[in-house]
């Protein structure tokens, strides 16, 4: 086991604070990363956390893979420029944009999820590291789809939000559209990665 090194805390001033009851429905290895990150931005790392043992490293699902980024970046004495930057991402965009989700878990938050996904790369993120991320984002942008997008307007708590996608919609079932009775193929938009809200444009 890795000693703990002095190691400056990650700034994540806006970090999701997670109820009880919604801590209790995380598996094994989410709590852990979930109370890793809590030490990391507060710049102490408790004994029993410590001691705790990882789950196995298992790539398709990425919890243990990020915990051990968290435990290498509290033990690490040696100069390696990369790891701050994958610890940074860890915390302010993959965990944080995680816990979003499972707060409001809802089909309706899909595309205000990416949204908030796009912002913590937008904000946290370098230029070199956004030109890595954008692209990847792009390839899984299924919730910036007109559908998507129209469900989390029409579930906006705001009222003039559904107004607009009310009108959006009647425009567009007012269109003459031959379809042919053809299956319609999805196909994912052009991701607007400098978007600050969810919405469409009216043509």
């Amino acid at each position: 086991m890795l000693p703990v090194a002095d190691f400056d805390p990650i700034v994540a001033e806006d970090f999701p604070v997670i109820s009880e009851a919604v801590f209790q429905t995380f598996s094994t290895d989410v709590k852990y990363l979930y109370l890793l990150c809590i030490s990391v931005i507060n710049g102490d790392l408790p004994v029993a956390l410590h001691k705790q043992k990882m789950g196995p490293l298992c790539h398709s699902r990425w919890f243990t893979t990020a915990s051990r980024v968290l435990r290498l970046y509290v033990s690490c004495t040696c100069d390696l420029p990369w790891l701050p930057r994958f610890a940074n991402y860890v915390i302010n965009v993959y965990f944080k944009t995680y816990l979003e989700i499972k707060k409001k878990n809802s089909i309706s938050y899909g595309a205000n999820h990416l949204l908030l996904e796009l912002t913590n790369v937008q904000t946290h993120c370098s230029e070199e590291e956004k030109e890595v991320l954008f692209p990847v984002l792009q390839n899984n942008c299924f919730y910036a789809h007109p559908e998507a997008i129209f469900l989390s307007m029409l579930a906006d708590p705001r009222k003039i939000i559904r107004e607009r996608a009310i009108k959006l919609l009647t425009e567009v079932r007012g269109q003459d559209m031959d379809t042919g009775r053809r299956v319609r193929k999805f196909e994912k938009p052009a991701l607007q990665t400098s978007a600050s809200e969810v919405g469409i444009s009216a043509r």
